[in-house]
């Protein structure tokens, strides 16, 4: 959360419409946290598949939303507008239309084939093999008193403008704060990776990619996992990118270093990467308008 603010003042102040707006993004957002912890909001909007649905947030939802702008550029692009339409208009559709759909495509998607995607799987990972707050091998009860410890002991400021109990309260799957609590007890108590690090040898040549936006594994924790993982490692970082580039890259560059890496390993630090600083800026949305009279009508400049 500490690399938010910047990020969000980032992708506002390269889109002139937005910067036009008044300046910083951030603040708005912290506005909006205010705003919702003591009046949430609700309304009927169209949902992700274009069907009216009610929908309701509160502060808890904008964490939902901020923390999935790390790997969802549409958030990035829509979530400033979306405050100002609230704060200065009173108009909550934007942002209900926004965490609806946003949700749908970040949250909700455990419906498909667990050949896509196994919830249990990921959950059997979260549980056993991340850090957890707790000790997993004590009982829901002590594991729950020792959650609420270490929430205890941290700065009521930790995760402003949220509070920590805002904050562990985001939707589980994102990250895994209390969905644990009541997983068994592991059978074999064994470490993913048992040796220190370097994990790997010299000799092994190791690609890492990374999203100049990407919060939950930003740039700036790049040289902690060089020096754990070893071998001849090279970290690429793409501008204006969000979580996993090379997954449904868009413009092609994550891809590019990719499948350059495979098909010659030994030449990582030859690796024609040009492409990455060059990656289009996320245009942020000027304005939600109000009504159809107040879009600007389009013109033509050329052709």
């Amino acid at each position: 959360i500490a690399l938010m603010p910047g990020d969000f003042d980032t992708v506002c102040a390269r889109t002139p419409a937005c910067a036009a707006a008044g300046g910083k993004s951030w603040p708005r957002i912290e506005a909006l946290a205010r705003r919702l912890a003591n009046k949430p909001v609700s309304g009927t909007v169209p949902g992700a598949d274009g069907r009216p649905r009610e929908v309701s947030m509160n502060a808890i939802g904008l964490v939902n939303l901020v923390s999935d702008s790390a790997e969802d550029p549409a958030i990035y692009a829509t979530l400033d507008a979306a405050a100002r339409a609230l704060l200065d208009g009173g108009r909550a559709a934007p942002l209900l239309r926004l965490y609806a759909q946003r949700m749908a495509f970040d949250e909700d998607y455990f419906h498909g084939p667990v050949r896509q995607y196994s919830v249990e799987l990921y959950m059997a990972v979260s549980c056993l093999d991340y850090p957890q707050l707790y000790p997993m091998n004590a009982s829901p009860a002590t594991r729950l008193a020792d959650l609420k410890a270490a929430e205890a002991s941290l700065p009521a400021s930790t995760f402003a403008p949220f509070s920590t109990a805002q904050w562990l309260a985001m939707n589980q799957n994102t990250e895994n704060y209390t969905a644990c609590l009541d997983w068994p007890r592991p059978q074999v108590a064994q470490t993913p990776i048992p040796q220190s690090p370097p994990f790997l040898p010299s000799r092994v040549p190791v690609l890492i990619l990374g999203g100049s936006l990407d919060t939950w594994t930003p740039p700036a924790g790049a040289p902690e996992v060089q020096a754990e993982v070893g071998g001849t490692n090279r970290f690429v970082e793409l501008a204006n990118e969000t979580h996993v580039v090379g997954e449904g890259d868009p413009y092609g560059c994550a891809s590019q270093i990719i499948q350059a890496f495979v098909a010659d390993p030994a030449a990582i630090d030859r690796l024609d990467t040009s492409c990455a600083p060059a990656v289009p800026t996320v245009r942020a949305v000027g304005s939600f308008p109000a009504s159809l009279a107040a879009v600007p009508a389009p013109h033509v400049t050329s052709g």
